[in-house]
C-alpha cells in the first residue's frame, strides 16, 4: 500500500506547497456547485451530500483517467520530450498503467450512475 501512495504522489511532479488552501478548498467548492445548482433551491439533507460526495470522487477519478490516458497515448513523445516520465522512465509499465487508467474509468463510471442516469449520459458522451 505504502508503494502505491508512494507512486501516485511520485508520478507527476505536483507542487504541494505552492498549491494554497484556498485553491484546494475553491476546487472542491467548484466541482460542489454543478451539483447544488442542478439540485436547486432547497432544504438541503443527506442526499444531496451523497451527490456531492460522489461528484468529487467521480471528477478527481475521471481528471487521474484522462493524465494516465494522456501518458499512455504520448509514451513514444515522453520518451524524448519527458523521459523522467513514469513510462518512458521504467517505473511501469504500459500494461500496468493501463489497467490503473480502467480502475480509474471504472470508478468515473460507477459514480455517474450512482448519481443520475443523466450524469452517465454526459459521461459517456464525454468519453467519445
Amino acid at each position: 500500500m505504502n508503494k502505491l501512495i508512494y507512486f501516485l504522489f511520485k508520478w507527476r511532479p505536483f507542487r504541494w506547497r505552492t498549491i494554497m488552501v484556498y485553491e484546494m478548498l475553491s476546487l472542491n467548492l467548484m466541482y460542489c456547485a454543478v451539483p447544488m445548482l442542478a439540485y436547486g433551491i432547497h432544504d438541503y439533507d443527506w442526499s444531496i451530500l451523497r451527490i456531492l460526495f460522489l461528484s468529487i470522487i467521480t471528477l478527481f477519478a475521471g481528471y487521474f483517467a484522462t493524465l494516465i490516458w494522456n501518458d499512455i497515448s504520448d509514451r513514444e513523445i515522453d520518451t524524448i520530450a519527458h523521459p523522467d516520465r513514469t513510462i518512458p522512465s521504467g517505473r511501469i509499465t504500459p500494461k500496468q498503467f493501463f489497467v490503473i487508467a480502467l480502475i480509474f474509468s471504472a470508478i468515473v463510471f460507477t459514480g455517474a450512475i450512482l448519481i443520475s442516469v443523466w450524469c452517465l449520459f454526459v459521461v459517456g458522451m464525454a468519453a467519445l
